[in-house]
């Protein structure tokens, strides 16, 4: 159900939250929040998204918020860590905000680092273990980055 605009501009709260450390190029992230009539979601999308892709994430939001709400088939669903380009000695400091958490997202190939700086941050994650599990899984994001070469 999409709601008419003006009810959905009422239910429409927009917030700026500071971020621990440098994302994207970015230290505040600014969302949409939209308490719905099935819920409270969040539109977020990141600033380099062009609007056909943004719009997918706002009619998401609006779906969740305004339509019905599936039939839950767990009641608990892991997540994983995120660990932005930060250097090695600071992996123990963000893993330890994901207790429980058994797989790393590792962001690599950001502009202005080198490949040693990604190495040493993976290695650093491998050698966590934040879930308890013997070891952080480890997955690479290197989205929109340089190349190393």
């Amino acid at each position: 159900m999409r709601p008419p605009l003006d009810d959905l501009l009422d239910r429409m709260h927009v917030v700026a939250v500071p971020m621990r450390v440098r994302f994207r190029g970015i230290t505040i992230r600014e969302v949409a929040l939209f308490d719905g009539p099935a819920g409270w979601v969040e539109f977020g999308e990141f600033v380099e998204y062009e609007p056909p892709e943004a719009a997918h994430w706002l009619a998401s939001g609006i779906e969740s918020a305004f339509g019905t709400k599936p039939v839950a088939r767990r009641d608990r669903i892991p997540s994983n860590a995120f660990v932005p380009a930060v250097p090695a000695g600071q992996v123990p400091d963000v893993l330890a905000r994901f207790p429980g958490a058994g797989t790393g997202k590792v962001k690599v190939a950001e502009p202005g680092q080198t490949l040693a700086d990604d190495v040493a941050r993976v290695n650093a994650v491998r050698g966590a273990d934040p879930g308890g599990a013997g070891g952080c899984q480890r997955r690479l994001d290197g989205r929109a980055g340089d190349r190393h070469q």
